[in-house]
């Protein structure tokens, strides 16, 4: 799980009881891939679907609350 590895490097910015989502840069949320609505999101599909390296791919991470 993506959030589970956030906290492991991250443990400042994720409080415990709180609800997360993952978010592109356009704001919406990263459930499922861009186009699609049955494929559920993975980083690595995700990287094949746009040609681009890691280090080039930006996505956010923000509270469930923030994001309402």
């Amino acid at each position: 799980m993506g959030l589970a590895k956030w906290k492991a490097f991250h443990k400042d910015y994720v409080l415990e009881g709180l609800e997360y989502k993952l978010l592109f840069e356009d704001g919406t949320e990263a459930r499922f891939l861009p186009g699609q609505s049955k494929e559920f999101f993975t980083l690595s599909r995700y990287k094949e679907d746009l040609g681009q390296d890691y280090r080039q791919i930006t996505l956010f991470l923000c509270t469930e609350e923030d994001f309402e």
